[in-house]
């Protein structure tokens, strides 16, 4: 029987991705579905997630691009946040906001940039363990669809049990 499950993560993750589709990352233990209006899904060669592009394909900042990645620390005592490079590179960070949805503690941090909005999605269970991220980078005019988009993504956030 966990094989017949295996089997079935496997062709999940190599099957080709389309809107809709269930995205389960076997590695990290999650699964989501993807926007409805997604328009080209690639997967990370790392295995560590996918990024999204909605509506397009459209040129540079005026995309709606959504990456979900996850990670180990370096080290076990170290809490990483992934916003800290974006403010590193420049973003302007706004207040971060924690939400719990589907079960799962966010933090989200609004950042912006000449006149391109990103958010910045992260949550670790605890310390050395994998943190999750999702990053969506939009133009200003599309924040309210971007958010409904990213929190419909995060509503439909599952932790796989029977990890490979």
């Amino acid at each position: 029987m966990r094989s017949a499950k295996v089997m079935g993560l496997l062709l999940l993750v190599t099957s080709g991705v389309r809107a809709n589709d269930e995205y389960v990352n076997p590695r990290f233990c999650y699964r989501v579905i993807q926007p409805a209006d997604v328009s080209r899904v690639v997967p990370r060669a790392d295995g560590t997630g996918i990024a999204m592009e909605l509506d397009g394909p459209c040129p540079g900042p005026a995309c709606i691009a959504i990456d979900i990645g996850a990670g180990y620390p370096r080290r076990a005592d170290v809490l990483p946040h992934t916003h800290r490079y974006y403010q590193a590179l420049g973003w302007k960070a706004g207040k971060p906001v924690r939400r719990t949805v589907a079960g799962t503690t966010w933090t989200a941090y609004p950042m912006a940039r000449q006149g391109v909005a990103m958010d910045v999605h992260e949550h670790v269970r605890r310390h050395g363990e994998a943190m999750y991220v999702i990053v969506a980078q939009y133009p200003r005019e599309a924040r309210q669809r971007v958010r409904r988009e990213v929190t419909k993504l995060l509503a439909s956030w599952r932790w796989i049990s029977a990890c490979i």
